[in-house]
């Protein structure tokens, strides 16, 4: 123990700290706002257009665009309705030949018409009179104008019947608007159009007039599908936007005309104030937008497709920063984030003339980024097209990028959402075992039986869910019954349908040929893929039916589990489809990476790299020997193939359960596989197995059990696991007693039985044995085979019966006893050198933690970082990230040291911890400490006070120092007894890594010394 003793006195004053906000730009993926699923191309701005064929696939294709706003003609300058009947079809020629070139690149493309003004010559004169539009009339220009188009090849989807009312002579007010729809769906009946959707109010800014709220309170909500306003970037009314969209309700909500507003100011902050104006409609769940105007090149040009193209079919994501998520206040950092697909874009704003983001951390709070990160950057708006960085991430969830000041940003990623989204045990409740915590609720009575795993659930419950691209779920299911809900969506549903299963994504359905309903455990995993539109649905372990055109955009946020009399257990969901290993390879464990701490040269952290032994890395331990196309794959007996035939329950002499299909052969024996024992590619490894199946015969008298000891079967029936060698197929004795199944070539394998007739079955019992392998057993990695054999000796012979599914349950040897694998990885990207920078891993990581200790030396470094990866390998699966990073950071005295010390910093002689080279009393591990010059022999800083009821002393001192500090008082110096007691210590200011603090002490009338102590 070290104690350097001060004798100070200081006057304590007061501090006020204010709160500091993390700096970083946090993308939260499962936090998801609105679906832009519609972005318009905006046509009403020609006359005449005649778009080439390259723009045509510039919009439509590259961009992406999925409409077009198409105008509805009638002023004088374009009479194309001189009156009641008559379209003049030139006037729309330019359009037609527009949208038509459009729908030849997207056939799902979007066709709203809205009415073009011409401020108060808008609506031809036999449309209207003094007091505005005549609804009959007008309506009959619409009809008119809908099939006019029709006979061009063009369906009208949405129809805006007005535009901006303040400048024109409609006065199309709630009434007349509700008087001209009806009129329109008149005509549609009559003439036999399909009548369009209709969209409103559309006026030059949102809550004009109390449009909307006047529209909602009339009774008139049947008269308007679609809200749509317009919206100018340089007044940005958004609580007037906020007003209308809370008239607005579950209606879909378009930003109809989105203005870059050139006002003669600088282009840098017109830029910010139209792209927060976009931003004010997906904050606000509007899923529709259109620019006015839409432009591809120049400065302008590139900043409005470059953060437009993204956002379509992407979900608004939660974005946070350090001005407060979601920040709409001109001049601050701006950030938003839009996941389209995979592929994650992050925006940033920073148009403020003098201040910078010097190496911006951003982070997405769960998932991870995949590849490097590509950079598009404006610090000009001379730069016309941005310019372009490729730049790496930090680590799985992380990137950093400077935003100078008078930057606009766009950074785009590959996104990779977490692996397991929900997982429910029912392990008596209906909580979400995951790390995301998404619990579920009872809607009605449930309850929590036995189940596959611990309990299962019976009964309704609705959970969370996430709309992931590619999804999976899987689960197991038990039912009696032929009909019924298992998860159920508007979207999307597993269920039971004429006793099979049933996988339906959108109008795509597809069902299982294997029936569910025989009252056994059953495992259901279903997948879809949404790029290459498939869907999966797999039962206990193979894959039963398959569909295409699965590729709609699916919007679910809640699933209802349960709804069959039945039980449901570990249901899982997974943003990702099925990995090659989920059904088919049963054999080798899972690994999981974590890593711990941050790694400090010298302090109270030490970081690890953990591995988690995961156990037999599949959800699938069901194998179904009983193929429902009716045969049994061909089986050997050791000298020639054999065949067994097939039963259902209508045989009139061994009834299984109602509805089953089973296995019937009189005698023999029947390896699973061609010419030797074969189980879907699983092979032996250390550990335990848990086997369970039925068996049973028509006659009493020949039994598969001993009567006097049900643990045992009768000898000759051979019904369980075997093994052999793969390239030397051996078979063990035909004649041999069960138990030399799994150990002929190994008695040191470990057997037990348990046998249970099946109540009202006659003959048929549940047969479940348990097999150990140690761990130096010479059939690891052989194949494991199953092996049913009806004994031969009795008579008369009769009929003997298996029936699955086979549940083949596999736990790995524990510690002790430990077959885990030898990890294989590799340190790319790391800026931390082994043995340099801390003490070198094994080759070969291990189950448990593998700790990093770093090496101290008087180095300023800066942050130095571990990439630890994982190898991809045949031996394990790697579950979750394969990949972490772990941050080394400096001795907290070298920064000191360098300025201190200069050249000689790594001199340990003159700048080393022990090291005095000025000669007092204090090394300069204490001067650091106590915050005195190394250079000058000297003391502390001290100011002694009396501030009434106190007597105080002050003293400052490193955050980041090693040592304690205590203060005690004595009346007088020769007391050898310094007390503690009546001692208050505060912390009364901070700046950068120095802390200043006070000791209070109660004044009396005794003297009083006050000391300091240092301790280590």
């Amino acid at each position: 123990m070290r104690k350097y003793l001060l004798f100070v006195m200081f006057l304590a004053s007061s501090v006020v700290v204010q709160a500091v906000t993390t700096g970083d730009v946090v993308v939260s993926p499962e936090n998801k706002g609105v679906f832009v699923d519609k972005f318009f191309y905006d046509a009403k701005i020609h006359n005449n257009p005649n778009l080439s064929n390259s723009k045509l696939d510039d919009l439509f294709v590259t961009d992406g665009f999925n409409g077009v706003r198409t105008p509805v003609w009638g002023n004088i300058n374009q009479p194309a309705h001189p009156t009641n009947g008559v379209v003049v079809g030139s006037y729309y020629t330019g359009h037609v030949n527009l949208i038509l070139g459009a729908k030849a690149r997207n056939p799902d493309l979007i066709v709203f018409a809205s009415k073009k003004l011409n401020g108060d010559d808008s609506f031809p004169d036999w449309t209207k009179d003094a007091n505005g539009v005549i609804p009959d009339q007008y309506a009959i220009l619409l009809a008119d104008y809908i099939e006019y188009m029709a006979t061009q090849g063009i369906e009208i989807d949405v129809l805006g019947i007005d535009n901006e009312r303040k400048y024109n002579e409609g006065n199309i007010l709630p009434d007349r608007h509700k008087d001209i729809v009806d009129e329109l769906i008149l005509l549609s009946v009559s003439r036999g159009f399909p009548m369009p959707q209709i969209i409103g109010h559309e006026d030059f800014d949102p809550d004009r007039n109390n449009w909307m709220a006047n529209f909602m309170n009339g009774d008139r909500e049947d008269y308007l599908d679609i809200f749509g306003t317009h919206y100018y970037a340089r007044w940005r009314p958004l609580v007037k936007l906020q007003s209308d969209l809370a008239w607005a309700g579950n209606r879909e909500k378009w930003h109809t005309e989105l203005h870059w507003d050139q006002k003669d100011e600088d282009d840098m902050v017109e830029a910010e104030q139209s792209v927060c104006a976009m931003w004010d409609c997906t904050d606000n769940d509007m899923n529709g937008l259109m620019w006015w105007s839409y432009s591809r090149s120049g400065f302008r040009g590139s900043i409005m497709k470059d953060f437009s193209v993204p956002l379509i079919g992407a979900y608004d994501l939660a974005t946070d920063d350090v001005d407060g998520p979601d920040t709409t206040t001109l001049g601050k950092l701006q950030t938003r984030a839009f996941l389209q697909g995979n592929q994650l874009t992050v925006f940033a704003l920073n148009v403020n003339d003098t201040v910078s983001y010097p190496d911006q951390v951003f982070r997405v709070d769960s998932g991870r980024i995949i590849g490097d990160v590509s950079v598009l950057q404006w610090t000009s708006t001379n730069d016309t097209a941005g310019t372009a960085y490729t730049v790496s991430s930090t680590g799985p969830q992380t990137f950093e990028f400077t935003l100078p000041a008078r930057s606009i940003s766009r950074f785009s990623v590959t996104f990779a959402p977490d692996a397991l989204f929900s997982h429910y045990p029912f392990e008596g409740n209906a909580d979400d075992a995951s790390p995301n915590a998404l619990h579920g609720t009872e809607t009605g009575p449930v309850t929590y039986p036995a189940g596959r795993e611990g309990f299962a659930a019976t009964g309704g419950i609705e959970v969370p869910f996430n709309s992931f691209d590619d999804l999976l779920t899987t689960f197991w299911v038990k039912t009696d019954a032929s009909a019924g809900s298992l998860i159920t969506g508007d979207e999307l549903a597993v269920g039971l349908v004429g006793s099979n299963a049933l996988f339906s994504v959108g109008t795509n359905l597809i069902t299982s040929f294997k029936p569910l309903n025989d009252g056994r455990w059953h495992h259901i995993a279903a997948e879809r893929t949404m790029a290459a539109g498939e869907m999966r649905l797999y039962v206990d372990g193979r894959l039963e039916a398959y569909g295409t055109d699965a590729d709609a955009t699916l919007s679910e946020t809640n699933l209802m589990l349960g709804g069959i009399d039945g039980q449901l257990d570990e249901v899982r969901f997974f943003g990702r489809a099925l990995q090659s290993n989920d059904i088919y390879n049963l054999r080798a464990p899972s690994v999981l990476l974590g890593v711990g701490g941050t790694a400090e040269e010298r302090g109270p952290v030490e970081s690890f790299v953990s591995i988690t032994h995961c156990g037999a890395g599949s959800d699938y331990p069901y194998i179904d020997l009983v193929e429902n196309d009716g045969t049994w794959l061909p089986g050997y007996n050791g000298t020639q193939n054999r065949t067994m035939s097939t039963a259902t329950a209508s045989d009139p002499v061994l009834l299984p359960k109602a509805g089953s299909q089973y296995f019937k052969a009189t005698t023999g024996s029947w390896w699973r596989g061609m010419n030797k024992p074969k189980l879907d590619n699983l092979l032996v490894e250390a550990g335990s197995y848990s086997v369970s199946f039925y068996a049973g015969d028509a006659d009493a008298n020949v039994l598969f059990y001993s009567a006097a000891n049900t643990n045992l079967p009768v000898s000759g029936n051979h019904i369980g696991l075997t093994a052999t060698d793969p390239n030397s197929p051996v078979l063990p004795d035909m004649n041999a007693t069960v138990q030399t199944l799994l150990h002929y070539l190994d008695p040191a394998v470990g057997i037990s039985f348990d046998v249970a007739a099946v109540p009202g079955d006659g003959q048929w019992v549940q047969w479940t044995i348990d097999y150990t392998v140690p761990t130096n057993s010479p059939m690891i990695g052989r194949q494991l085979g199953f092996l049913f054999r009806k004994p031969s000796g009795n008579s008369p012979q009769t009929t003997a019966a298996f029936d699955g599914p086979l549940m083949i349950d596999f736990v790995p040897a524990e510690a002790g006893g430990d077959p885990s694998p030898a990890i294989g990885y590799d340190l790319a990207g790391s800026t931390a050198t082994p043995t340099d920078d801390y003490h070198a891993l094994p080759a070969l990581l291990t189950t448990g933690t593998n700790s990093i200790v770093p090496v101290v030396d008087l180095v300023e470094e800066g942050l130095e970082q571990i990439v630890i990866s994982l190898d991809a390998s045949t031996n394990y699966y790697i579950s979750g990230s394969g990949s972490e990073n772990i941050l080394i950071v400096d001795h907290p005295m070298d920064a000191w040291r360098a300025t201190e010390f200069g050249t000689n910093a790594t001199n340990p002689a003159i700048a080393g911890d022990t090291a005095n080279p000025d000669g007092d009393t204090l090394s300069n591990e204490l001067e650091w400490t106590l915050v005195t010059d190394p250079w000058v022999v000297d003391v502390p800083a001290m100011n002694p006070t009396i501030n009434e009821p106190y007597f105080i002393v002050s003293y400052d001192l490193r955050t980041n120092s090693l040592y304690g500090v205590g203060v005690s008082w004595s009346d007088t110096l020769s007391d050898p007894d310094w007390r503690t007691d009546d001692v208050t210590l505060t912390k009364i200011g901070q700046v950068d890594d120095v802390e200043t603090w006070a000791a209070l002490l109660s004044l009396d009338e005794t003297n009083k010394f006050v000391r300091v102590g240092i301790e280590q």
